[in-house]
């Protein structure tokens, strides 16, 4: 929400970053490089909780990070996002009020894509509400480089940011 408690902060922060060494030089360099980032906010301020690199094998039926799911199709691979509890609150839903499950784009060979949602939480030992900046960066590329995301752009990006109040 424009005007929000550091909101100003949370618009500046970075959404790609350096790629592990173990990725890049991975033996096995197939299917699609990506980064998954979980940011907390509560009133301490930002934390990086979750930082992994990793890659789709080629070879893998699907994949599921968050409520980000990545299933390889012929050459691509299709990104769905779909909504459960664990994207937090508000919930998210369709025309028809079932809960989001969309086709956000695919990716195709040289193809760069952001997926990035967000959600608040109720912290079960102290109640208090933090809010959560989910980032998914995926590449379909054989390229071994660590500035991988950090280089460019997304050709292709999703949003499902909602105001956390």
């Amino acid at each position: 929400m424009r005007g929000a408690p550091y909101s100003s902060l949370r618009n500046r922060y970075s959404k790609a970053f350096l790629l592990s060494e173990s990725i890049v030089n991975h033996e096995s360099w197939r299917g699609i490089p990506y980064h998954s980032l979980l940011i907390v906010q509560d009133k301490s301020g930002f934390r990086n909780i979750s930082n992994q690199s990793s890659f789709l094998e080629a070879s893998e039926a699907d994949f599921k990070k968050g409520c980000v799911e990545i299933v390889p199709k012929e050459a691509k691979y299709e990104v769905t996002f779909k909504y459960s509890h664990y994207c937090g609150k508000p919930a998210r839903y369709d025309k028809k009020y079932h809960l989001l499950t969309e086709k956000v784009f695919e990716l195709s060979p040289g193809e760069y894509g952001r997926i990035l949602y967000n959600g608040r939480h109720i912290a079960t030992d102290t109640g208090e509400w933090y809010y959560e900046l989910h980032i998914l960066n995926a590449f379909h590329t054989k390229e071994r480089n660590p500035k991988l995301f950090v280089n460019r752009s997304p050709l292709k990006e999703y949003r499902q940011i909602e105001v956390l109040f």
